[in-house]
């Protein structure tokens, strides 16, 4: 997929592909275009755990349906960039500058890192780190 658009997602738009709710059809226009081909896209290996948990704790999902979604996941061939310390230092010194948490600063700073546009559904990261590479679903 070479020369196509990257975007780092993050969590809070991956789950609207498994759970409907408002912004659940954009966030699926995101992985219509992923899956054909017209966009490439890459998530922090955090994106993992944050939504197993999140769908663990949704009374709605079974162990056998996140292991399916997991499964699903794992079948599209996102990338998975997994977290060194050199990004975790980096989201660290975000979380700090934008008061955010470091789990939401390890997906600005893999962004960043990587040149790329973040795109989050959280409309409070979007303002407390208010910057270009951060777009609202």
């Amino acid at each position: 997929m070479e020369g196509k658009p990257l975007s780092v997602l993050d969590a809070s738009v991956v789950l609207k592909w498994f759970v409907q709710e408002n912004g659940s059809d954009k966030s699926r226009e995101i992985q219509n275009k992923y899956l054909a081909g017209s966009i490439k896209i890459i998530v922090p290996d955090l994106l993992l755990y944050e939504i197993s948990n999140v769908l663990r704790y949704n009374k709605s999902f079974s162990k056998k349906e996140i292991d399916e979604i997991l499964t699903s996941l794992s079948e599209m061939g996102i990338e998975v960039f997994p977290i060194n310390y050199n990004l975790i230092k980096d989201a660290v010194n975000l979380a700090y500058k934008f008061d955010i948490t470091v789990y939401d600063a390890c997906y600005v700073a893999l962004a960043l890192t990587l040149s790329t546009n973040l795109i989050t559904a959280d409309a409070k990261l979007l303002k407390k780190a208010d910057i270009p590479e951060i777009e609202l679903l």
